[in-house]
């Protein structure tokens, strides 16, 4: 069996996007054809949504500049797959390229490191929220 990476398990999960799918040779990679990738293409549009919702209202306890950098690295993600990952892809379908893959293989770990920021970005927000601030006592 050749391995090379399914949509569905590239599109937007961040640590997910490392797992492959197995194409036998027989199937000429088609089955790459078959997903729509529609189970990673809904979070990562409410990624993106909540992401612009937070950058015109955000809750007073995260800087303004973590919710434009979270929707910075957001777009950032989008851009990339679009117009990195899905090409290759594309030409994916055709028919298994050893050097095709490995292409798209090399380009995911920007992908992955955006997602990647981008989660730690979130749990730092959260933890804003949910964090005692201390305050000085003759405030």
């Amino acid at each position: 069996h050749r391995i090379h990476a399914a949509p569905e398990t590239v599109g937007s999960n961040g640590w997910l996007a490392g797992l492959a799918s197995s194409v036998p040779p027989a199937s000429g990679g088609k089955a790459a054809r078959t997903s729509g990738g529609r189970a990673t293409e809904r979070p990562s549009v409410r990624r993106l949504v909540t992401s612009a919702a937070l950058v015109r209202s955000h809750p007073a306890a995260v800087p303004s500049w973590m919710v434009r950098a979270g929707l910075a690295l957001c777009l950032a993600a989008w851009a990339a797959t679009w117009f990195v990952s899905v090409p290759i892809h594309q030409a994916l379908a055709d028919g298994f390229d050893p050097v095709l893959h490995r292409r798209l293989v090399d380009t995911n770990w920007l992908r992955t490191a955006l997602w990647t920021a981008r989660g730690t970005l979130s749990l730092l927000m959260v933890w804003r929220l949910t964090v005692p601030v201390a305050r000085p006592e003759n405030a």
